[in-house]
């Protein structure tokens, strides 16, 4: 049964996923890139990068607005190690560290992809505030030591206005 039904379902989950990678790509502003060909690749997955932003603090909004992702391959689930797919393609290790894989199936709808689409836009600017706060704070460290706790304050008062505002 699955078999005679996976050209259908081919087509029909590639044309979702093209519409999700699309709304993301759309809504990222350039910041949002395709791993990957757009030509040679599985019907069901898309690999993209948000830059600036860590995988692992899109892929918790996500999760809490109720859309599993992953920051790396299927067949390394539950490694705590960047996608070792991601760097044989010869990405940055800043893009493969900001990389999420959507994975599609019959299942899923195109409310769904509407709801994945939307559900990145809201963490992806405060994501790339606390990257910048992070970057701040290890610049901070690095350069001034006697300064660590008032950088370390300053850095916990802009998360805590980042998480009052939305």
């Amino acid at each position: 049964l699955a078999h005679s039904r996976l050209a259908e379902d081919a087509k029909r989950v590639s044309a979702l996923r093209d519409r999700l990678e699309a709304a993301l790509i759309a809504a990222g502003k350039g910041g949002v890139t395709r791993n990957g060909s757009f030509e040679r690749r599985i019907f069901s997955t898309t690999s993209l990068s948000f830059e600036g932003v860590p995988g692992e603090d899109l892929l918790i909004a996500l999760d809490l607005a109720g859309i599993a992702v992953s920051t790396g391959a299927a067949c390394a689930a539950g490694s705590p190690e960047p996608s070792h797919v991601l760097k044989a393609m010869g990405l940055s290790r800043e893009r493969v560290n900001g990389s999420l894989r959507f994975s599609l199936g019959r299942g899923n709808t195109e409310e769904e992809m509407k709801a994945a689409a939307a559900g990145t836009q809201q963490p992806v600017p405060h994501s790339r505030q606390r990257a910048l706060l992070r970057l701040v704070h290890r610049v901070a460290v690095i350069t001034a030591g006697h300064q660590v706790a008032v950088a370390t304050a300053f850095m916990l008062g802009l998360d805590q206005q980042l998480d009052a505002e939305g």
